[in-house]
């Protein structure tokens, strides 16, 4: 979503006899386009169409499941910021939607897989995907869910007490982020589905997440065409950087956020419109 910055001009002036002043507001509204440069990251807020699956989706995570033909794909982008002299492999993300669900599918091209050795480790600290959703595209409530390459699943509710403001970078303010950015780990994601497949090359994820729970804030039960959502796709690899087994984090998203922070940049996710 573009910053909007509003310069308000009040212009006092004497009219002709008799004299009167008149008081007179301009208001100029400038608009930042989404495509300029932001705290040096530079890359447009995306939008794409979700296709209606005409085949329900297997949830095997089988790379031959024939109702991902149909669906648009995007590559996920390596987010600026990051480590220097590190690459993370491809990255393809799929959408379709289904009156009861909306599906996604992320194609993860990965040898390793790396997965934290302490059991206990959060999700993000092994090799991850991760969804971001705005149904009502506010910025006041979001959610996020992680799948790891070994099916581990993590879920939070980010909600936000007051007005959504950001940095340059896109980043909620500190002030924001410390006052008002409430994070409800309790919170569960109802309803999602998700499945996992390993290859030499790499790892599939398909999730699927339940329209009653995730549409609350809009008053729907269901998805259907033409409904905008706000949304963000990431990508977490732990890559290996010396013989001491160091690893450091190279992360791929959607929509461009500043490296670390895509849990809070809730205005720079991108849009998903559906159609049919």
């Amino acid at each position: 979503m573009s910053e909007r910055k509003a310069v308000l001009f009040y212009v006092s002036f004497l009219s002709s006899p008799p004299l009167r002043l008149l008081p007179v507001l301009f208001v100029i509204v400038v608009t930042q386009l989404a495509g300029a440069e932001i705290g040096g990251i530079a890359g447009e807020i995306p939008r794409t169409s979700v296709h209606y699956a005409e085949t329900t989706p297997l949830m095997t995570a089988e790379a031959n499941d024939p109702a991902w033909n149909r669906a648009e794909s995007f590559t996920l982008t390596q987010t600026e910021g990051g480590p220097t002299g590190l690459q993370q492999e491809g990255t393809k993300t799929w959408l379709l939607w289904r009156a009861d669900f909306l599906y996604i599918r992320f194609e993860c091209v990965d040898k390793e897989r790396y997965k934290h050795p302490d059991p206990a480790s959060p999700v993000y600290q092994s090799d991850v995907v991760e969804v971001f959703l705005d149904p009502r595209g506010d910025g006041r409530q979001w959610m996020e869910l992680q799948v790891d390459g070994q099916g581990r699943i993590f879920d939070k509710l980010f909600l936000l007490t007051a007005e959504p403001r950001s940095g340059p970078d896109g980043v909620l303010l500190p002030e924001v982020d410390k006052l008002d950015r409430w994070d409800i780990e309790a919170w569960e994601w109802l309803g999602v589905k998700t499945a996992v497949s390993r290859s030499d090359s790499g790892w599939i994820v398909d999730i699927a997440l339940l329209a009653k729970p995730t549409l609350r804030r809009l008053g729907l039960t269901s998805y259907r065409e033409g409904l905008a959502l706000r949304a963000n796709f990431v990508r977490y690899v732990w890559r290996e950087v010396s013989a001491s087994a160091t690893r450091s984090l190279v992360s791929s998203n959607w929509s461009p956020v500043a490296f670390g922070n895509p849990h809070k940049s809730p205005l720079r996710m991108g849009f998903i419109d559906l159609v049919r």
